[in-house]
């Protein structure tokens, strides 16, 4: 089985209270070499403002809270990023992930689903039933996709009547990205079919970054939901990412990316990460000292991949290519790079004690 590939012996070294050590540059420094007087403002460093409003979705009645993360800048346009959250989770979470995106110049919207968001369990007594009557109602995952679109369509909208900070979007290069449920309702977008064979794929996506993408059981084989996905991807994942909700296993979270082959596709699986570790903050517990370390691979991975395929950056494609992000990762994660139309490599299987130096692999 394709999800069997995953080396949790390696994993295990985190497992134990370690604190990962970061041994190689920071993202600055991979690229900083290859600047020249001519492109080194491709990677400029933006103020970040934080807008806060309220959507209304009249045609289904639904009131979308959004936190716009908006570099600031005299001129020019910005590719935009639409998130959306985990299940039980709202705008205000990710804030990392916001100001890192919007700081390298990526206008990015952080959404908030009713229905599946932290107002399903916040002041009840038993949270978990909560979230798990609302994670149960599959109708509130095709809403989240629709809820993106609806967002696209928002801000086309504000630009066309003028507003100031939307002016800055570009429109001709938007990505998807989400948590959870909400990775799901980004690959939606990009042609993943949803359970009872729901489709909402939208042409204006060129790019998603999926953070522990559920794996639902419908009515198709995997080979057919993901058949359709024709954009670059970007999946992120954990050794000991089970889910808290859902029934998706950490082994499981792989497998999206082993059947999408409409366009390149990467996978990064952090060593000892667990499912909690994208929102930035856990629920009702204390902080785990490695959280930091995960969240700070995911800020610069997800950023070479956004410069890559929502900037076209060549040194940034060169990065995801040629072993950079490997060389940042260290022995904290396994990376694989899938070229579009290849079929899925044959990996690592249970047990092995060693990586495979597949072609596929960085």
């Amino acid at each position: 089985m394709f999800f069997l590939r995953i080396l949790l012996t390696t994993g295990a070294v985190l497992v134990g209270g370690l604190t990962p050590v970061l041994v190689a540059r920071s993202f600055d420094e991979i690229i900083a070499p290859v600047e020249s007087s001519e492109s080194g403002s491709a990677f400029r460093i933006f103020p970040v403002e934080t807008i806060r409003q309220v959507w209304q979705d009249g045609a289904r009645g639904r009131p979308l809270p959004v936190k716009i993360y908006l570099p600031l800048a005299a001129e020019g346009r910005f590719p935009v990023i639409v998130f959306s959250h985990g299940l039980g989770r709202s705008c205000e979470d990710y804030a990392y992930l916001g100001n890192a995106w919007a700081s390298r110049g990526f206008l990015t919207i952080i959404m908030q689903h009713p229905g599946s968001d932290e107002s399903v369990w916040r002041g009840t007594l038993r949270p978990k039933k909560h979230l798990k009557e609302a994670y149960d109602n599959k109708n509130n995952l095709y809403q989240r996709s629709l809820d993106l679109r609806f967002a696209l369509d928002r801000l086309t909208e504000l630009q066309q009547q003028g507003d100031g900070w939307a002016g800055q979007a570009d429109l001709s290069s938007i990505g998807a990205a989400g948590n959870d449920w909400g990775a799901e309702a980004a690959l939606a977008l990009a042609g993943e079919v949803l359970p009872d064979g729901w489709m909402v794929e939208d042409p204006r996506i060129r790019a998603v970054l999926a953070l522990s993408p559920t794996v639902e059981s419908g009515l198709l084989p995997l080979e057919a939901v993901y058949a359709a996905i024709h954009v670059p991807c970007f999946f992120i994942a954990g050794t000991e990412d089970n889910g808290r909700i859902g029934e998706t296993k950490a082994a499981e979270r792989r497998l999206p990316f082993d059947f999408s082959e409409g366009a390149d596709q990467y996978l990064m699986i952090l060593y000892g990460g667990d499912h909690m570790v994208y929102a930035g903050h856990r629920w009702g517990r204390r902080e785990i000292a490695r959280d930091a370390h995960y969240q700070r691979l995911i800020r610069i991975g997800s950023l070479l991949f956004w410069e890559a395929y929502l900037k076209h950056d060549p040194r940034a494609m060169d990065q995801l290519a040629r072993g950079g992000l490997k060389r940042i990762v260290g022995g904290q994660a396994w990376l694989e790079r899938k070229p579009a139309l290849v079929p899925p490599a044959s990996g690592i299987q249970a047990g092995s004690s060693s990586l495979d130096t597949s072609p596929y692999s960085w």
